[in-house]
């Protein structure tokens, strides 16, 4: 065999190898594939896509994990369930109705629709928004829904957790910087992501299944559901 063709099996090899799927049990994430090239660079979306994220290159990446604060699971946001007490304006308009002099049966009433209007607002944006996520990092969907529908398991780990990181930020719970503003949630997912994708090509699954996720609480947001029946 000459030392062209050599060369040749040797690149065919490698490419092979970078393209193949990264399946870490551990880690609960699946990226669909190692760059083909060996330009290496800092942390980035474009700097992933060149292939700079190895351990051979350890020195030259600057990825880190966003420092997450007290935020609602997934769990919540996939049901719901507690929706008055995470939103202070609903809670405000449902003690006004407790405060009121309306009749009983009308005072049900209205603090049902005030709750279901929240949820529904929220639902509709879970079933329309996706987190906006590279494609080309990711093997599944990742529109909120179908992350949420995962339930954690297996592959859709992290997806499953970056979805209610996008809904805390979207929504309010991580703060003022963050609320109502998709494209801030969406650089957060995003650098999550990209923290995960550098620990596992350096080898370090281990540090992606110990994320500090913060979801553990129940705090409260002072966004406001702004159409009617909910305002």
């Amino acid at each position: 065999m000459s030392n062209q063709e050599g060369m040749e099996k040797s690149t065919l090899s490698v490419v092979k190898d970078r393209r193949r799927f990264l399946k870490k049990a551990g880690s609960g994430i699946v990226i669909t594939s190692l760059p083909a090239q060996s330009v290496w660079g800092a942390c980035s979306v474009s700097g992933a896509m060149s292939g700079n994220m190895s351990a051979a290159h350890a020195d030259k990446h600057q990825c880190s994990m966003p420092v997450l604060p007290n935020g609602r699971s997934p769990g919540f946001w996939k049901t719901r369930n507690g929706v008055q007490g995470a939103f202070l304006n609903l809670n405000q308009k449902i003690q006004e109705v407790n405060h009121s002099n309306m009749r009983n049966s009308d005072k049900k009433a209205m603090k049902k629709s005030y709750r279901e209007c929240y949820k529904t607002s929220i639902e509709n944006f879970i079933t329309n928004v996706s987190m906006g996520l590279p494609q080309d990092l990711i093997t599944s969907s990742d529109n909120l829904a179908a992350a949420l529908a995962s339930n954690g398991s297996g592959d859709g780990n992290m997806l499953y957790h970056l979805a209610a990181v996008y809904l805390n930020a979207y929504y309010g719970f991580y703060g003022s910087g963050y609320q109502g503003n998709m494209q801030a949630a969406q650089q957060l997912v995003t650098d999550i992501l990209l923290f995960a994708y550098s620990e596992i090509n350096q080898g370090r699954p281990e540090s992606v299944s110990a994320i500090s996720w913060n979801m553990s609480g129940e705090p409260v947001s002072g966004f406001v559901v702004t159409q009617l029946p909910c305002a």
